[in-house]
C-alpha cells in the first residue's frame, strides 16, 4: 500500500483481492470533516428556521436548536483540532 500526503488530503492507493484493479480512499483530516459538517448542520439549520417561519409552529423551533449547536460543537471541535494539527508541523 503506498501513501502520499497532498497537503490535508490524504490518497491511500492499494489492490484489491486478486482483481488487479487499484482502489482509491481519499482520507481527509479530521478538523477538516468536522469544518464540512458544521457548514452542512448549519445550513439544515437554517432550512429549519425557514420551515418554522412557514409553518409557524413552535414545534418547530427544537429542531433549528438542536441542529445550530451540533454545528457549533463540530466548528470548535474543528478549530482546535486544526490549531493543534498546525502547532505540530514545523
Amino acid at each position: 500500500m503506498r501513501v502520499g500526503d497532498i497537503g490535508h488530503r490524504h490518497i491511500v492507493l492499494g489492490a484489491t483481492g486478486g482483481s488487479g484493479r487499484a482502489v482509491v480512499r481519499e482520507l481527509y483530516a479530521r478538523w477538516l470533516t468536522l469544518r464540512v459538517s458544521a457548514a452542512e448542520r448549519f445550513t439544515f439549520a437554517g432550512l429549519f428556521f425557514v420551515l418554522f417561519l412557514a409553518v409557524g409552529s413552535y414545534l418547530l423551533v427544537g429542531g433549528p436548536v438542536f441542529v445550530l449547536s451540533s454545528g457549533l460543537r463540530h466548528w470548535s471541535s474543528s478549530r482546535r483540532l486544526e490549531q493543534s494539527t498546525r502547532s505540530s508541523y514545523p
